[in-house]
């Protein structure tokens, strides 16, 4: 019987795979890998080297929007003068996922960018054209 959460698509996954990644203990790491294959996968998995540093290469539409979501968040963040660092310390996010933000080659959940436009004072539709704006 296949598992209604084996339905989850490329995005979903990564977007799991990602917010693991944020977890700092390599256990609870682990556990969280093990809980999640364990709910899509019904059936006995082993889980081999993992490497939550490289990601997929992402599709022309989405590369379009990461790389003018990321330029525009850019923009924004030296029109304050506000360095990478000092970005990911007010957002929270990780310096390194900003800079693969800013660079295009990540295609940032909301959250994060829920997380980057609050540090930066500005609104979700500034960097993503399909929001309305209030």
């Amino acid at each position: 019987m296949k598992s209604r959460w084996s339905q989850l698509g490329p995005d979903d996954l990564r977007d799991l795979a990602q917010l693991v990644s944020l977890l700092r203990d390599e256990s609870e790491r682990d556990a969280a890998m093990a809980a999640i294959c364990e709910i899509l996968f019904p059936e006995e998995v082993r889980l081999t080297a993992l490497n939550l540093d490289e990601e997929p290469p992402l599709s022309g539409g989405t590369r379009a929007w990461a790389r003018y979501a990321g330029d525009r968040i850019r923009q924004f963040r030296l029109s304050q003068g506000l360095t990478p660092a000092q970005l990911a310390e007010d957002s929270g996010l990780p310096q390194s996922l900003l800079d693969r933000i800013e660079a295009g080659s990540h295609s940032p959940s909301r959250a994060a960018i829920e997380k980057i436009t609050r540090a930066l004072g500005m609104q979700v539709a500034d960097v993503d054209p399909s929001e309305e704006r209030p």
